[in-house]
Order: structure tokens, then sequence, then C-alpha cells
């Protein structure tokens, strides 16, 4: 689509949208007359008005429109002096926002920021709903690990807008990666994501799109979560509650009930967050280490259940040649031993990755707590409680104690074998 053609179809979806709902067919029938592409795209772009239907994402708008998007916008933006910031360049962009780099220009201090505006395309009273309660969803999220709202407003052409922390950071998968991270570190990393998440959630924040993508560390090993865009505000009476159905999704870290169309609760930021975890402990998804595409994804995430990391791995890839070569052919990888990953750590990623929601952990909380637990040798909740289970997490915590008292014994048995002899 040129920027002709664009302008046209906003020039009709203008007019349309002036219009109550149950006219609008008639109209745009008079004003497309006989342009029936037209009044096609123009038809397309409607469903974003419509307060039922979620955000979706860029590649979902029709035609070559987001094209059109990326570089009018990208264009009218650079140089533009925001309040107290100057746009630089283009940094990111999907769904109904474009991200841009600025600067601060009133020589009180530098600092650069992120502004993302909501895309000139959609305009429409329940996009700038949306857009607004980002924002206030933005400003209930102070903690030292989410990427904070600065500031906020409309430029003088009506255009609105949020100012953010600029974060200077690689994906969590790919910083574990380049920064040869061990079992402890990446669990600990793990944990501090977990914190992030959970603040989110007692503050009754969904944020539903949770990938390595939108989890930044930065060069101090800080992690930060970006990208609220498409979170959900959970019910004020019960932070289980039924939030709502959602278009606006990553195939790749999306819950089963995500994919399926269901409601949204807590424990799908629970399971995206077991896939990252299986993640950065094996080096590949749990469902798309055997190259599936998309759809296949959908149809493993919703029907079956994932391997067990340590299996990922398994006796011939461990061998010493395999190992060499796989560490020659990408040396930023570290290969984990699946011994690390067996037992413990493959119940606790299994249990994030039920497909039931009911019998995944109860809460981030929790998910982290058995983290924790595993950490330091305690019992953990995703392993059946048994005699010999406690038994063996016991000793192993107090491994000199233990051998102490088991020479303590022997050498009385040993006394009393020699006095009775």
């Amino acid at each position: 689509m040129t920027p002709e053609r664009w302008q046209q179809v906003k020039e009709k979806l203008d007019a349309v949208l002036e219009i109550e709902p149950a006219a609008r067919e008639v109209h745009l029938a008079n004003i497309c007359r006989d342009d029936a592409d037209l009044r096609r795209e123009v038809e397309s772009l409607l469903v974003f008005d419509d307060p039922a239907t979620d955000l979706l994402k860029e590649e979902d708008l029709p035609g070559a429109i987001h094209d059109v998007f990326n570089t009018e916008e990208s264009n009218a933006f650079l140089g533009k002096q925001i309040g107290k910031y100057v746009i630089r360049r283009e940094i990111g962009g999907g769904g109904m926002g474009t991200v841009f780099l600025a600067e601060r220009v009133d020589q009180e201090f530098e600092r650069q920021v992120a502004v993302k505006f909501l895309r000139q395309g959609f305009f429409s009273k329940a996009a700038r709903q949306r857009f607004a309660q980002e924002r206030q969803i933005l400003a209930r999220l102070q903690h030292p690990f989410i990427a904070q709202l600065l500031d906020g407003g409309t430029t003088d052409e009506g255009t609105p807008y949020l100012v953010m922390e600029y974060v200077e950071g690689v994906p969590i998968n790919e910083y574990v990666r380049a920064a040869d991270a061990s079992l402890t570190e990446k669990l600990d990393l793990f944990r501090r994501v977990c914190e992030a998440v959970a603040f989110a959630h007692r503050n009754l924040i969904v944020h539903r799109d949770l990938k390595p993508d939108n989890i930044l560390i930065t060069a101090d090993g800080t992690p930060k979560l970006l990208d609220f865009g498409i979170a959900k505000l959970l019910s004020n009476t019960d932070i289980k509650a039924t939030v709502t159905r959602q278009q606006a999704l990553t195939p790749e870290y999306a819950s089963p009930e995500q994919l399926a169309g269901r409601d949204i609760t807590t424990a799908s930021d629970v399971y995206c967050l077991g896939i990252i975890l299986y993640e950065i402990l094996t080096g590949v998804h749990p469902f798309k280490h055997d190259k599936l595409n998309t759809e296949k994804i959908w149809k493993h995430a919703t029907a079956s259940e994932p391997a067990r990391p340590s299996s990922i791995y398994n006796a011939s890839r461990w061998s010493k040649d395999r190992r060499a070569a796989d560490e020659n052919q990408n040396p930023q990888v570290k290969i984990q031993n699946p011994k690390s990953l067996k037992g413990d750590l493959d119940n606790i990623v299994l249990k994030a990755l039920r497909r039931e929601p009911e019998r995944r952990y109860a809460s981030v909380e929790e998910f982290s707590r058995d983290i924790k637990f595993y950490l330091r040798g305690y019992p953990v909740t995703a392993r059946a409680d048994t005699f010999f289970y406690r038994a063996k997490k016991f000793l192993a915590r107090n491994r000199l104690a233990s051998a102490a008292a088991l020479i303590a014994i022997l050498g009385l048995a040993g006394g009393f074998v020699v006095a009775a002899y």
C-alpha cells in the first residue's frame, strides 16, 4: 500500500468512525462507491474500534498497512521535541504502538528514554482507552526490576504517548548464554524475574506476554520486565478471577488457555515463566527443540506435556566428543549437564508447565519458593513428600554432621562387638 492509498483509507476510516455503528455499513458504501478494495481495507480496520477486540500484533494488521505506519511515523517523529525530550530513532514497535529512543534536552541532566506513541491509524475511542490503561498499569508498577513509567501525555497533534525508562540490555536467554552462567546463577536471575512478576500480580495485573524479548538483562545483571501493552487489570475482589479473552500473544510463549482462547488468570504467567525457565536451563524451547512450526507448537502445548529438561541431553549427546562439537559450533553455548537438572528441577519446571491451570503452582511466589528450596537443599513441593525423599534431602544438607554421626554410630557398634567378644 502506498502512502497516498493509505491517506485515502485513513480519510474514509475517520469519516466512518464519526457515524454510529449501526449506520456505518450504509455510509461506507456511499463514500467508497465503486472502489471495493478501498471499502475492504476500511472494513478490515474497523474491527480495531470494537472494545471487545483485544490488541493484535503488528503482523496481524491487514495488508501492508504496518509498513506504511513504520515509514510515515518514523519520518514524522524523528528530530521532533516532545516535552523535554527529542526523538532520535525508532527502536521497536508492534500492535498499536511505536517506540522511539529520545534524549532529554533541557540541560538539567542528560538522560535517554523510550517514548511510545499510539499509532496514527488507531485513534479510535477503544484504542485510546487501551493506551490509557497501559499508562495506568505502568504507573502502579514501581519496582526495580520493571521498566518505569516517567511521563505521558498528548502531542500538539493529538497523538497519545508514554515516556518510559530506556533499558539497554539483552534478552534473558541470550544473556545466560553469553555470560556462561552457572546453574545457580541462572536460577538466582530467574527468581528476580519472578519477583517482578509477583509484584505485578500483587497489584492485580497479569502481564500475558512474558517472553525472553520482554525480559532484558542489563550489563550489571539486573533484569528489567518490559511491555505491559497487553497486560490486564484483575478484579479488585479476587486476584484469581476471570479476566478476559485475548488475541494478542506470542504462540511460542503462550499458555494453553491463551492458545485456546479461554479466560486468562495469573496461572498463565506461571506457565510462561515455566517456558522461559525451561529454555534458559536447556537452551531449547520445550515444544520447539525439534523445529516444530507454530501450528504444531499450538497443538503440542494444548494436547501434550513437554519432555523432562534433563532428557533433552541424553547420554549420547552428553558424550565428550558430542559436547566438544556442540561447543565448537557455538562457543557461547554452555551445554548443561543433564544430571544437574534431573530430579527436583525436572519436577519444578514440569509443574509450572502443566496444561491444566489448577495443577500448576498456585502463584509465582510459590514457584520461586520451590527454586529457593532446591538451591538450599530443602524438599520441594513439586515432588511427592515421602520419608525417604525428606531423609535424603536432610542428609544432603547436613553431610558433615551426618558423616560424623555415622562414624560415631559405627564406633559404638564396633565397641559393643569388641566388648561382647
